[in-house]
């Protein structure tokens, strides 16, 4: 259409595809008129005479208004216009993470606000999120990487912007149960913790967190436990009073476990916990040492029936038994079962039973109290705990006296084998007419039927005018399938029945030790458990013995180079002494140095055990006497030569009530 002043009429209107974004492509649009011609100009001197033309690379010089005259049979029309928008170019957006992490924390993604803005995240182990802050939950190392996201506004996207996040493997842990700040049972006692954590670094400082792991206020994962740092000097150690009301601050009644971390550990921690009844100083303490033990071990799924065992335990008019749990699993709940069976292997009743993460839970006396299966009173029991898939716990058991109110602690077997050499296994004559002497406790895992374990108690007979030769006697014991059988006064028993050698109470029954190994084909794992006492006047008193293996011994060519101990008491109210001897084999020499909680070394003692003296028992005057003596002093053990392995242990022993505590050597590269 043509109009009156020579113009060409054209009504319809040019338009864009904008906004735009720096770097893309402007496209400028006009309708089609049949037999016309175009002409666009626009900013930064653009013209063209393209119907719909393109400007690649768009800058912001290109925004502004663009025009266009179409020409028709001669007559142009007026201009027609469009505003062309080029967003300025966002920038790489910044992006943070509050790492580093461990397995089961909460990685938290952020970047800031842009008015409009959508969000683009992508990750590793195929992460994506459109939430401009995402978290992700429970990682594993797998999350482990670069993170990237993208803001896209006004139609433009950024640059990607990028975060490393870091979720480290799981920081080594150990779980050292047995905790208490409570009430004793005897009016006036209480029941404390006392703790020694020793760095075997030679060279290194060891940076330690713990926390505890508080029975009566469980938390809902790991990430609510409140860890404490705690920085020990090369071959140091730090000890803890009475550790729940002294250290963490509980008052009376708490009761659990304590979890230590390695932040920046090169070697394992030695740990030696010791809780007892500190109550009449008249009377001395009374208590026991429930090993340290990793957290990646416990009973599993997985276990064996060998390691889900709890032996020796008693419910009777002289000792009564009660049974903890801690749960391994810091992030879920364990379900756990627990069923009774007696020496014979029939079924006493089972208990199900749920722990919180990283909790703890006491069963009292659940054989027989109303709270538990009610069962009439037992002198030998024991029970296999087990655990449903994806659950780990560290059940142990306390087996207490009625009348002193001693407890000896019984733990699974964490690698059962068939061969132990269990020491301490003896008869001695102790203060004011009172006899040392030892229970000892074997159950048959086995379901092959029955079988025969084949056992030799070797002694050194002593007197008041010296000690003679090593003796040994041997015999065999038919066991049937999941029997449990048990000794009490074992070496009087042993010797009078396999040997015939009539025992006298004047006479001591020491450098001892009991070798038990498979009495014919049936190679399967046995457990065993030794348990040495004294009938004072004011009760049974007495600490338990484990079996011991070669992996259990420190040598010239195995794994474990070193022994340590830890925790030494040596004062007025405490002594400890320290036992030797060769797990197999016939030689074996190794260097003790007795070190103070700083590291220094305060003596030297180099010993070698042989085929005719194998056991060497070191006291307390000849570790301590003449040094400067504290209740923290470590032992190290080094130096081996021979062929054997060498295994140690220490029995710490209250000068007022004879009680003894025993801790059991631990091995380090």
């Amino acid at each position: 259409m043509f109009g009156t002043n020579g113009k060409f009429t054209w009504s319809r209107r040019p338009s864009n595809g904008g906004p735009y974004c720096i770097g893309g492509a402007i496209s400028l649009s006009t309708p089609t008129v049949p037999g016309a011609n175009y002409f666009w100009t626009g900013p930064n001197a653009f013209a063209s005479t393209v119907q719909n033309p393109t400007i690649a690379g768009a800058a912001l010089a290109n925004s502004g208004q663009y025009s266009v005259t179409v020409t028709l049979g001669g007559c142009p029309s007026d201009p027609g216009t469009t505003a062309v928008v080029v967003n300025p170019m966002l920038l790489t957006p910044t992006v943070s993470s509050s790492g580093p992490y461990w397995p089961g924390a909460t990685i938290a993604l952020s970047t800031p606000t842009i008015s409009g803005a959508t969000y683009a995240w992508t990750g590793p182990n195929d992460f994506t999120s459109a939430l401009q802050n995402p978290r992700i939950q429970a990682v594993t190392t797998a999350a482990t990487g670069v993170y990237f996201v993208t803001v896209m506004a006004g139609g433009c996207i950024s640059p990607p912007g990028s975060t490393n996040v870091i979720v480290n493997p799981e920081l080594p842990k150990w779980v050292v149960p047995g905790m208490a700040y409570v009430q004793g049972a005897i009016a006036g006692t209480i029941w404390q913790s006392d703790v020694t954590i020793f760095n075997a670094d030679p060279s290194r400082t060891a940076t330690y967190s713990i926390a505890f792991l508080d029975a009566r206020n469980p938390v809902d994962d790991s990430l609510g436990l409140t860890w404490y740092p705690l920085n020990v000097p090369p071959l140091g150690s730090t000890a803890f009073g009475s550790i729940l009301s002294g250290f963490f601050g509980q008052t009376l009644g708490a009761y659990g476990a304590l979890m230590i971390r390695g932040d920046l550990a090169p070697l394992a921690p030695v740990v030696t916990a010791r809780t007892f009844n500190n109550g009449d100083p008249r009377k001395g303490t009374f208590g026991l040492s429930v090993p340290a033990l990793p957290s990646t071990r416990g009973v599993s799924a997985q276990s064996s029936a060998a390691q889900q065992l709890l032996i020796g335990l008693r419910d009777d008019d002289s000792a009564y038994t009660n049974i903890a749990l801690v749960n391994l699993i810091g992030t879920d709940w364990s379900h756990a079962h627990l069923t009774f069976f007696d020496a014979a292997d029939a079924s006493l009743g089972s208990l199900s039973v749920d722990v919180p993460p990283n909790g703890v839970l006491q069963l009292n006396k659940p054989l027989t109290s109303g709270g538990g299966l009610a069962n009439p009173p037992l002198a030998l029991y024991r029970v296999q705990v087990t655990v449903n898939p994806g659950g780990a716990v560290y059940p142990y058991a306390t087996v207490i006296d009625q009348m002193s109110t001693d407890p000896i602690v019984v733990t699974p077997t964490e690698q059962p084998v068939n061969t132990y050499r269990v020491p301490g296994i003896v008869r001695l004559a102790g203060a004011n007419n009172t006899v040392w002497r030892s229970r000892f406790t074997i159950t048959n895992p086995s379901e092959s039927g029955a079988r025969k374990v084949h056992m030799v108690f070797t002694y050194a007979p002593c007197s008041t005018s010296g000690c003679g030769s090593a003796v040994s006697v041997g015999g065999d014991v038919t066991m049937n399938p999941g029997q449990t059988q048990s000794w009490d006064d074992f070496v009087k028993i042993w010797l009078t029945v396999k040997g015939g050698i009539p025992v006298d109470d004047s006479m001591s029954y020491q450098n001892s030790f009991l070798d038990v190994s498979p009495g014919d084909s049936n190679s399967d794992p046995l457990v065993v458990l030794g348990e040495t006492y004294n009938d004072t006047p004011n009760g049974h008193v007495g600490l338990q013995v484990t079996g011991f293996t070669d992996l259990d011994g420190g040598s010239k060519t195995g794994a474990g180079k070193r022994l340590l101990l830890t925790g030494l008491a040596s004062s007025n109210d405490f002594r400890t002494n320290v036992a030797f001897f060769l797990t197999s084999g016939t030689s074996g020499y190794f260097n003790l140095r007795v070190l103070s909680d700083t590291g220094v070394t305060l003596r030297t003692i180099g010993w070698n055990l042989t085929g005719s003296s194998p056991f060497k028992q070191f006291g307390d005057s000849e570790l301590f006497g003449g040094v400067n003596t504290s209740d923290r002093m470590s032992i190290i053990v080094d130096s081996f030569d021979g062929s054997s392995p060498v295994a140690a242990y220490a029995t710490i022993i209250d000068n007022t009530s004879g009680d003894a505590t025993f801790v059991k050597a631990q091995t380090a590269p």
